[in-house]
């Protein structure tokens, strides 16, 4: 059985300024050692403005928590269960991305005793000329479905 949850839609917006450590960071993460994301004069010489962020790097920049906190969700019963990133082009260090989280959805099913909720949230990145970087879509689980008021 499922059963809607949202009432309305919470969103989140802030401002990133990506950072040339950050991407260096995030690149060796992930083990991502192409030049471009370590070295800015390989960057450059590739024709970017500054050093690449590596093609998941977008996928941390959504404000999850502020969603998910306003929804009054416990941290501990929250699971990571899909995902998808749309990136449309490069990010690179000295852009500033504007990201906009957004609840889209959020439902509860029942197998048996178990409830699980599921929220599902999107996020949508400009960079600094307006234009769309990325777009991300993720589906938390919840553990035992969502609190009872």
């Amino acid at each position: 059985m499922q059963t809607p949850k949202n009432t309305h839609k919470i969103v989140s917006k802030r401002v990133v300024e990506v950072e040339q450590g950050d991407i260096r960071r995030y690149a060796d993460a992930i083990y991502a050692g192409m030049p471009i994301h370590h070295d800015l004069a390989a960057a450059k010489k590739a024709g970017y403005p500054g050093l690449v962020a590596p093609p998941t790097f977008t996928a941390t920049l959504g404000d999850h928590a502020a969603v998910l906190g306003e929804m009054e969700l416990n941290p501990r019963t929250i699971l990571h269960s899909e995902q998808e990133l749309l990136e449309y082009e490069a990010v690179c260090s000295g852009d500033v991305l504007n990201v906009t989280t957004t609840l889209v959805e959020s439902y509860e099913k029942t197998g048996g005793s178990t409830n699980t909720g599921f929220v599902i949230v999107e996020d949508v990145g400009t960079n600094q000329k307006g234009k769309k970087v990325f777009h991300a879509r993720r589906v938390f689980a919840i553990r035992g479905g969502f609190p009872r008021r």
